[in-house]
């Protein structure tokens, strides 16, 4: 208070109080409790020495309940926090970069004196989305359609579908052949398909394809696994035939093998036939092998009652069906 004496030594009446508070100590030091990431897709405690994806994640911790509270990534500054009662709680609102970050808070009393800094919280912030993953080739050509062509496999059509699993929101890039073939539009869940356009239209050869994904940052991840597949729109070319069983007389429920060489290995698909040049007319069975592509498919004919023909051979250039 105040009180004011004039020369006469009159003393006037003590003014209003003006109340202030000195503080000489120094507040305790803040603990940041935990960070939490809020980020798709995975939203969840960030351990100390964790790994996050999201580039804004949001602390919580306890200081002493009038103090105010700043929070520091290394030596930057982000902010002061909100307050409730001895709790406190800092979004990031400026995206951090990759990597390790260590935050720490500091507690500043009414008189503005700092705290010592809190004990470090050390989180890396990985923002590099996971290798997406090739789950199938689809072919939907004639005559073997609806089949999914497997890694390694064959097909005659040059616009087959892709599919395949990545992060939820990524960017699918697709390359062929080690050059960037399409990006795709950022997905909306976990599965991703991409058919080649007319413009797109694959040649006769191998093919290998890998995908890689891109964050929303545009962070590009690791490829995929490769997965290799040959178009081949050019029909097999046979280029002998010839009895697998000795020459001789054969009878009623006996059989001869014959073998079909091709210019190239073939996957057989259904149940190929040959015909051959027998009164009446029959027809040589395939005989399955192990099912992986050769060069040579065998036939067998069993004699029914009533079959005659003085020399066995197929019937026609068209025989094999």
């Amino acid at each position: 208070t105040a009180l004011a004496t004039d020369i006469a030594r009159n003393v006037s009446p003590a003014s209003n109080n003006y109340a202030i508070t000195v503080l000489t100590g120094t507040p305790a030091a803040p603990v940041i409790t935990r960070i939490d990431d809020d980020f798709d897709p995975v939203r969840a405690l960030v351990p100390p020495g964790g790994t996050t994806d999201d580039r804004t994640p949001r602390l919580s911790g306890t200081a002493d309940v009038d103090d105010a509270v700043r929070v520091y990534a290394g030596i930057v500054e982000l902010g002061t926090a909100t307050r409730q009662g001895s709790a406190w709680e800092f979004l990031v609102t400026t995206p951090l970069l990759d990597g390790p970050v260590t935050f720490t808070a500091r507690a500043f009393n009414r008189a503005n004196t700092p705290s010592d800094f809190s004990a470090g919280y050390t989180i890396t912030i990985d923002t590099t989305p996971p290798a997406p993953v090739i789950t199938g080739v689809f072919d939907d050509l004639a005559p073997v359609a609806n089949v999914t062509i497997p890694d390694g496999g064959f097909t005659n059509d040059t616009r087959p579908t892709l599919s395949g699993t990545a992060q939820s929101g990524s960017t699918v890039e697709i390359w062929m052949n080690g050059a960037h073939f399409v990006t795709l539009s950022p997905i909306p869940g976990t599965t991703w398909t991409f058919t080649p356009s007319v413009a797109q239209t694959l040649g006769d050869q191998s093919h290998t394809f890998t995908a890689r994904a891109l964050s929303t940052t545009g962070v590009a991840g690791a490829f995929s696994t490769p997965y290799r597949f040959t178009v081949d729109t050019v029909a097999p070319r046979v280029t002998g035939i010839r009895a697998l069983s000795p020459s001789g007389t054969y009878g009623i429920d006996q059989s001869v093998d014959i073998e079909v060489t091709f210019g190239e290995p073939v996957l057989p698909v259904g149940t190929p036939q040959l015909a051959l040049n027998t009164n009446p007319a029959r027809a040589a069975l395939f005989q399955p092998g192990d099912g992986t592509p050769s060069q040579s498919l065998t036939f067998r004919y069993l004699i029914n009652l009533g079959d005659s023909v003085a020399r066995l051979d197929h019937a026609s250039i068209a025989a094999l069906a």
